[in-house]
């Protein structure tokens, strides 16, 4: 078995498995379970994984937490920048924010930005966020 890595798509279908469609579900399982050793999951496929999760499965900010959550805590899948993503779902239970937005903010601070400029008044008041009026 290898390391392996996933596109938005089957990450969707491997972790909530009713995503739209059962067929596809099975196929990913079945797949990330006879050929992988280790799951990656990229910073972009995660971000678009919960967007997706929230907006198209209907799952709520608690369970995109989770969802989060079970990657990181999760020894089959190796998670990118999984310190700068555990501050970012820390920040994310505490509110407010997006969970991309939050990762934005702890990455850039994390690569020496003093801040991160927006106009989303809900990300300003976080951590890492100046808004711009």
């Amino acid at each position: 078995m290898a390391r392996i890595g996933l596109d938005t798509n089957v990450a969707l279908r491997w972790l909530l498995r009713d995503a739209g469609d059962d067929a596809q579900a099975a196929l990913a399982a079945e797949a990330i379970e006879t050929m992988a050793d280790t799951v990656q999951i990229n910073l972009i496929v995660l971000a678009e994984l919960l967007w997706l999760a929230g907006q198209k499965a209907k799952v709520d900010r608690a369970g995109q937490a989770l969802l989060v959550r079970s990657l990181l805590e999760n020894p089959s899948v190796e998670v990118a920048e999984a310190a700068a993503v555990a501050e970012a779902l820390a920040a994310f239970e505490r509110g407010g924010a997006g969970f991309a937005d939050h990762l934005i903010g702890v990455l850039n601070a994390q690569s020496g930005s003093t801040t991160t400029l927006t106009f989303d008044k809900t990300a300003a008041k976080a951590a890492h966020f100046t808004l711009l009026t």
